[in-house]
């Protein structure tokens, strides 16, 4: 039986998790290249190691459900670190629920909440707890979402479909799935590779052959590999902004959906400390304001057993596009300021160093996960995942239909196209040699 060759662009969690299930299913009789343009595994996934061997998690840092989620299943495999999340902080307990209600013209949902926040901020006999409470709750179902309200679309929300039980805190540092995940696919399939640095710009079909030329460069370098099938797990933004050439152009329809998906923004501000001068305190420390960039969510990393006094501050879509623009020193000022204002000149005193994310001007992301926006329709997630007749597959958190957005989300797609590419694959083996 001859041995097929089978690219994979991009080595995040997706594209090592179809590359651990095919070699699974197939052994040495398949080559898998993986190629990452990153000069690390990891995509949106990606952990920053400090030098006692703590870590974070600069983008997934949770997961969301622990009954049932395949995630789970792999940090156990892998023996990563896990603290669980209390569910008395959960705060999008009551958000998912909204066919539960009488029918109202939902389309305008977002603009109502819009108007909402606009008054409780110009009304000057607002109470003013009452106040601070609706724009945190606001704050944070945008967070959860990476998308401004009026962005977000309430009619398919419901595609969004929650694994039940406590979400978990990984402590470990998700690498080590990924780091896994790459030890199995080269020890299953000893001819694979996975590449990193290196960037693919063009997949093109031969049609002497029927096979798909997959190039690009690395260092300067161009490559080229000839392959059977391939498989595309580059982030909605990527492919938005047609960084890949695909020869033939892909259907129309495909383009419309990539376009108009909804691709959200959060950036992370880690801000380390000598002693954790906020204790006791819960999971979230949050401060709103009529600023939106002066506005800030903090997640307490001490709740789940951090070795470090660590307190992340979380921004959201123009708010996060905006700290991109500034000096990492500057954003780093605005999240101390806000401190201050409750803390003093302790948080002065106690800082030691900041680490910031910039997922929106790094050409790889070009944002952070993907959402339902206000004129998707249901069937956009099936049509962005549907593959090319002529072996060309689509993997990544924003193409699975019902956990988008999430780490786990990008490993069942990841399954998916394994599955998709082996049986594509088994209709063009000889099986009499």
């Amino acid at each position: 039986m001859s041995v097929k060759t089978v690219a994979i662009i991009g080595a995040g969690m997706s594209g090592l998790t179809c590359a651990r299930v095919l070699s699974e299913k197939m052994g040495q009789g398949v080559k898998i290249i993986v190629l990452e343009a990153y000069k690390t595994i990891g995509g949106r996934t990606r952990t920053h190691h400090f030098d006692d061997g703590s870590s974070i998690d600069l983008g997934a840092s949770w997961i969301h459900g622990s009954e049932g989620n395949p995630m789970m299943d792999l940090a156990t495999r892998y023996q990563v670190e896990l603290s669980p999340l209390s569910a008395e902080d959960a705060v999008f307990e009551y958000t998912f629920d909204v066919d539960d209600f009488a029918p109202i013209p939902i389309v305008m949902d977002g603009e109502h909440l819009t108007s909402s926040r606009q008054h409780l901020i110009i009304s000057s006999d607002a109470d003013r707890l009452l106040r601070n409470l609706c724009m945190v709750k606001l704050n944070h179902f945008e967070g959860y979402e990476g998308a401004m309200l009026n962005q977000v679309s309430a009619k398919n929300h419901h595609l969004y479909e929650l694994f039940p039980g406590e979400d978990r805190y990984v402590l470990g540092g998700y690498d080590i799935i990924l780091e896994g995940q790459k030890r199995d696919v080269l020890m299953n399939s000893p001819d694979s590779v996975v590449l990193t640095g290196h960037s693919v710009d063009n997949i093109k079909k031969v049609e002497r052959s029927g096979k798909i030329l997959v190039s690009g460069s690395s260092m300067n370098s161009p490559f080229r590999y000839e392959v059977d099938a391939a498989v595309v797990t580059a982030s909605l933004g990527a492919l938005r902004s047609a960084a890949i050439k695909f020869t033939p152009q892909l259907p129309t329809e495909k383009t419309r959906v990539i376009k108009k998906r909804g691709f959200g923004l959060i950036n992370k501000v880690f801000l380390e400390f000598t002693e954790a001068f906020w204790e006791p305190c819960g999971c979230w420390i949050s401060y709103s304001c009529d600023n939106r960039r002066e506005s800030a969510t903090f997640c307490n990393l001490n709740f789940y057993g951090h070795k470090k006094n660590i307190l992340c501050a979380f921004y959201l879509g123009q708010a996060a596009k905006e700290i991109e623009i500034e000096s990492e020193d500057e954003t780093t000022r605005r999240a101390l300021d806000v401190l201050s204002m409750h803390w003093g000149e302790k948080v002065e005193k106690t800082f030691l160093r900041a680490v910031r994310t910039a997922w929106y001007s790094d050409p790889q992301a070009l944002g952070a996960y993907s959402f339902t926006a206000t004129d998707d329709v249901a069937n956009d997630i099936e049509e962005l995942a549907r593959p090319l007749e002529w072996g060309v597959f689509f993997a990544g958190e924003a193409t699975e239909t019902h956990h988008f957005s999430t780490a786990h989300g990008a490993l069942m797609s990841g399954e998916r196209e394994a599955t998709n590419v082996y049986q594509f694959l088994s209709k063009t083996i000889d099986h009499t040699g």
